[in-house]
């Protein structure tokens, strides 16, 4: 195993996100301006507590590994499991689903039920990354692709169903945190008007929107997605 050099003042980040382990090309755990981050499986549709087991797991695994006594700033748990959060990176993502695209949830859910993954692998494919990145990348996109595909449909049914519902734009103001909000330019599903308007509606907030990238900003254009993010969290401390 690799030695790890651990910032004298870190902080861990749990990630959820299975585009952010494949952001990373199957990294575990990254060090980016001082912040750990470790991403576990994907639990969507699984109970809270189960959830807050799995970043408890997690963490202890990153101590251990790291052999580093971190302290815990920010954790990424979803709804109602957020503990000593102190900024918000919110990337390519929205505040609230219109009612007109509920229907695409829908029959996404229909989709993976009656026909299983295989069906919604080339229309996420075509969401999530740009034209030229899919015929430049293809080993990237192959790597995104089998996740897609091995999907628990469980997994993937309780994510639609969990994206479908969210209304939280009247909350936004409710946020003081030091925030920023990352979109890739040429994101279909959350676009930069999204972004945008989370960004006004959550004071001081920072937009930071990443050109020739699709949903997987992260993955398309790497370098620019951790530049922005770096900058960010260098500047909150």
């Amino acid at each position: 195993m690799s030695r790890i050099v651990v910032p004298a003042r870190a902080r861990l980040v749990y990630v959820e996100s299975r585009g952010w382990l494949l952001g990373k090309l199957g990294i575990k755990v990254l060090v980016i301006a001082g912040v750990i981050f470790v991403w576990g499986p994907l639990v969507a549709g699984r109970p809270q507590a189960m959830r807050l087991v799995g970043w408890l797991v997690w963490a202890a695994i990153a101590l251990l590994a790291l052999g580093a006594v971190v302290r815990v700033a920010e954790a990424v748990l979803g709804a109602g499991c957020m503990a000593y959060v102190l900024s918000l990176s919110l990337c390519d993502t929205s505040s609230r689903i219109p009612a007109d695209a509920k229907p695409q949830w829908e029959d996404r859910i229909r989709t993976a039920e009656a026909k299983g993954m295989e069906p919604l692998v080339e229309p996420t494919l075509a969401r999530w990354f740009t034209a030229p990145f899919r015929e430049r990348r293809k080993d990237v996109v192959d790597r995104v692709a089998t996740m897609i595909r091995t999907t628990p449909i469980a997994g993937y049914v309780g994510c639609c169903h969990a994206i479908s519902a969210l209304n939280l734009t009247d909350r936004l103001s409710a946020i003081k945190l030091p925030t920023i909000v990352i979109v890739g330019e040429d994101d279909p599903g959350t676009p930069v008007a999204a972004s945008r308007l989370i960004a006004e509606n959550i004071k001081g907030a920072r937009l930071e929107i990443i050109s020739s990238a699709a949903h997987l900003s992260n993955i398309e254009q790497p370098e620019a997605f951790n530049r922005a993010l770096s900058s960010f969290l260098e500047k909150v401390g």
